[in-house]
This record gives structure tokens, C-alpha cells and sequence, in this order.
């Protein structure tokens, strides 16, 4: 498994700390990979496209929650450029550890660098991931648990208006017996169609086995790449 390492010497920020990588298309990244599929994952911060560049690729971004690429841990289970998470509790994120165990984590807030995930949780909002802790591998942020052991999420823990629109989705998430499932669902234009967040967790888990899962970035970054035969896009966005 392969997460988009951190760029090193990147300008600061408006908050005036560096951002961490640069904006690819999923189609680039597979290619540059040499991998066999490859999906959009945790979302970005600032959207605008940056100058001289072709649809934003090539601009310098930070990204949403936290993200570790082959046990290289930058952002923060806390960052949240765009929209905060419930209080007291971070964003989910997905994380595959070194020998390719999996598990959905949450950070812990006594780290004041949000790179230490908590060894459970079980609050009053549904999350929950009982899982030994791990070490953080390659981790990618959702905005959202959309399975819980099982259980789709349910809309009283929907707080952002976007969450209630159909839009494209990608969902990520695990079977119990640890098969990877990726989910792209296309969508967009006015009217709006594509998957309510409530729609993205119960099709996960009804349709394709999750038993946990989360929604990551989604809307008209939503691609889903594959490179069989060739290396192509397998939606349309």
C-alpha cells in the first residue's frame, strides 16, 4: 500500500506553518506509482486552483486530519481547514499498519502534535474501533465513520448541510476478514446527484460487506483508477 508521501521545502501557509504536498490527479499518481489502483482520499485545503497550474494540479495544499505515508506520520488527527469534527473527538481515520493490519482510529487529544491515535473508542456518537493500538503506517482521514461494526451511520450524527446533499463520494473501509473495499460514486451537476453520507454507509455495508468504513474526499475530486489492461479512469467525474 502506497499514501502520498510529504513534500519537503513547500511555502508556509496563511497560519504560517508549511503545507505538506502538492495537489495530483489519482491517474497521475497511479502511473508515477506503478500501481495497480488508486483512489482520492483525505480532503484539501485551499481548494483555488493555484496559478500556472492545469485544474490545481502541481498547488501546494494541506490536508485534512492526519496523514502518514510508509510509517512518516505529517498532519494532525485535528487539522480541520475545512469543517471541524464533533467536539471532543477527532475526524476517523483508516490506517493500514506495517504487517497490512487494519483499523479505524481516532486521535488522541492529549498529543499536542494529533499524531497519536487513542487505543479505543466508544463514545456517544457511534464510533467505534476496538482494536489493539498501531502504530500509524499509511493513514488516510475521512470526514466521517459511515460503518461502525456493521452498522451504517444513522443522520442524527450529520451536522454539516453538504452531508445531507447527494454528491460523488469515496468511501473507504475493510470486511471482517480484512479485504481492502474502495467505493467511488459519481455524481455532481444541479440537480444534485450521487450519495447522501447516510446512502455511502448504508450501501458500504449492505452492498459490499463493510463492516467498518469511512467517507473520505469526495465531490468533483472523486476518481477511482485502475490499470487493467491499461492505466485508466474507471468512473466519469
Amino acid at each position: 500500500f502506497r499514501v502520498t508521501p510529504e513534500v519537503e521545502g513547500l511555502p508556509n501557509n496563511s497560519s504560517g506553518t508549511p503545507y505538506t504536498v502538492t495537489r495530483q490527479f489519482t491517474l497521475d499518481f497511479l502511473n508515477r506509482q506503478g500501481a495497480q489502483i488508486a483512489i482520492d482520499a483525505s480532503r484539501y485545503w485551499p481548494t483555488a486552483d493555484g496559478p500556472g497550474t492545469l485544474d490545481g494540479a502541481g498547488t501546494p495544499v494541506n490536508l485534512e486530519g492526519v496523514v502518514a505515508s510508509s510509517g512518516s506520520v505529517y498532519e494532525s488527527f485535528f487539522n480541520a481547514w475545512r469543517a471541524p469534527p464533533p467536539p471532543g473527538i477527532s475526524w476517523p481515520a483508516l490506517n493500514i499498519g506495517f504487517s497490512n493490519q487494519v483499523a479505524i482510529l481516532y486521535g488522541d487529544p492529549a498529543d499536542p502534535l494529533g499524531h497519536t491515535p487513542l487505543p479505543e473508542v466508544d463514545d456517544n456518537l457511534g464510533h467505534r474501533s476496538m482494536e489493539p493500538p498501531m502504530a500509524l503506517w499509511n493513514t488516510v482521514s475521512g470526514n466521517y465513520q459511515v460503518v461502525s461494526n456493521g452498522i451504517p451511520i444513522t443522520p442524527d450524527r450529520l451536522f454539516l448541510a453538504n452531508d445531507f446533499n447527494p454528491n460523488p463520494r469515496t468511501g473507504i473501509g475493510f470486511t471482517t476478514n480484512n479485504h481492502l473495499i474502495l467505493v467511488a460514486v459519481d455524481g455532481g451537476g444541479s440537480p444534485w446527484v450521487g450519495m447522501r453520507v447516510t446512502e455511502l454507509g448504508w450501501f458500504m455495508a449492505t452492498n459490499v460487506d463493510v463492516f467498518n468504513g469511512i467517507n473520505a474526499d469526495g465531490g468533483g475530486s472523486t476518481t477511482l483508477a485502475i490499470a487493467t489492461p491499461e492505466p485508466h479512469l474507471v468512473n466519469f467525474p
